[in-house]
């Protein structure tokens, strides 16, 4: 069963994204081909609540504060710069939660029995070779891929020394941005 949504002055700012136009005054908006308009704008969000037809007007539209294009595209600016926030914050949450299920899987017997096979395999020589950086001896086991991480196979494996593994990891950074 569903529970019933919070009234709209409780909810938080980022669960409420629509204003409620609260406060709403009539403008005056004058179109591209130079026709007057009368709207009512929100001044909160600066958006259009409606437009008021010429037979309700009531008063003179030149006597109106003019449409601010400004209010509403702020407006929508501050809801981008929190959506952006939100997506940062969760973004960040993935990845401390992602580095830790890895800690604890670099950390576990079954990725020391693995990484001793692919050693083993690798005949404990660094299998990338970086030109004026190898020094030979692999010391140190990477991932192509950590698509299957935790359950990998041994081919997404390689014996790598210090000094590749370094760089090639500078080099994944580098790809990705970051």
């Amino acid at each position: 069963m569903m529970q019933p949504a919070r009234p709209a002055a409780e909810a938080t700012p980022s669960e409420r994204r629509e204003c409620e136009h609260a406060q709403e005054e009539p403008r005056r908006f004058i179109a591209s081909n130079g026709v007057v308009h009368v709207r009512v704008q929100c001044l909160n969000c600066g958006g259009l609540v409606r437009v008021v037809k010429k037979a309700e007007l009531r008063c003179d539209p030149d006597q109106l504060a003019e449409w601010d294009e400004v209010l509403r595209l702020s407006y929508w600016r501050r809801q981008q710069d929190e959506r952006q926030a939100q997506y940062e914050a969760q973004r960040e949450q993935q990845s401390a939660e992602w580095r830790a299920q890895y800690d604890g899987y670099m950390n576990s017997t079954a990725w020391w029995q693995k990484r001793e096979r692919v050693m083993a395999r690798d005949g404990y020589q660094c299998q990338a070779v970086l030109d004026g950086r190898c020094d030979g001896r692999a010391a140190q086991v990477h991932h192509l891929s950590y698509a299957h991480l935790g359950k990998e196979p041994l081919w997404e494996l390689m014996a790598v020394c210090v000094p590749c593994h370094d760089a090639i990891t500078a080099m994944d950074r580098a790809r990705r941005g970051g």
